[in-house]
């Protein structure tokens, strides 16, 4: 592909042949791969990096460069597949650091969404359809991203929310409710009624913030 070739689809790389390879082997950098690893080299120098660390970091860097150029941005995911043949030899944290503050770097989004956010959306996904789109609607206006967009929470915070509302909803789902539309002030009370003191307070908080957020 040529420098700045739009990409036309993605395919995973398959380095396992190449982290075989010495480096005498490997293909001559090209005159911006030459600059990028001095500008590396440099930084490692003022920040004074452990010999460890930039050892790793560098070579990682000159493997990637010598293949795949330093004239358009590089995949993070061609990064994390190339550390994980040979994670004793390569490191990608410091690379993928470097590549992205000099705007070299298309992001795996994917791979960096949120651990709570991948767990709330396998939570969604296990409910009926009905339920899981009022939630999932419930979910974006604390997320800030609802009719009234604001500051919104993390998606750690709102599993914290999760951990209140799941088996209240296990409960309602137990006898047979479709949709939270069906749910009434008295079926509110009755779940409040279950805890005493803080943990009743939490699941007043939690439920009228659903029930808030699902009336936007």
């Amino acid at each position: 592909m040529g420098p700045g070739q739009e990409r036309l689809f993605e395919l995973r790389r398959d380095w396992s042949s190449v982290v075989k390879l010495e480096r005498q082997d490997l293909p001559t950098p090209t005159d911006s791969a030459q600059l990028l690893l001095a500008d590396l080299d440099s930084v490692m120098k003022r920040e004074m990096w452990s010999k460890f660390v930039a050892t790793k970091t560098r070579r990682t860097l000159a493997v990637l460069v010598s293949w795949l150029g330093a004239d358009a941005p590089l995949l993070e995911s061609d990064i994390r597949t190339l550390v994980d043949n040979r994670p004793l030899q390569f490191s990608g944290r410091r690379v993928t650091q470097f590549l992205e503050s000099r705007g070299l770097l298309i992001p795996d989004t994917e791979f960096r969404r949120d651990a709570q956010q991948k767990r709330l959306e396998a939570e969604l996904a296990a409910l009926p359809a009905t339920i899981a789109w009022e939630l999932s609607v419930w979910i974006k206006a604390v997320r800030g991203e609802g009719k009234w967009e604001h500051t919104g929470r993390t998606y750690r915070s709102i599993a914290r929310y999760w951990h209140v509302l799941s088996p209240i909803l296990e409960g309602w789902l137990a006898n047979g409710i479709e949709s939270l539309r069906e749910i009434t002030e008295d079926d509110i009370k009755r779940a409040i009624a279950t805890r005493k003191g803080t943990p009743a307070r939490s699941i007043h908080i939690v439920l009228r913030n659903v029930f808030r957020a699902l009336r936007q």
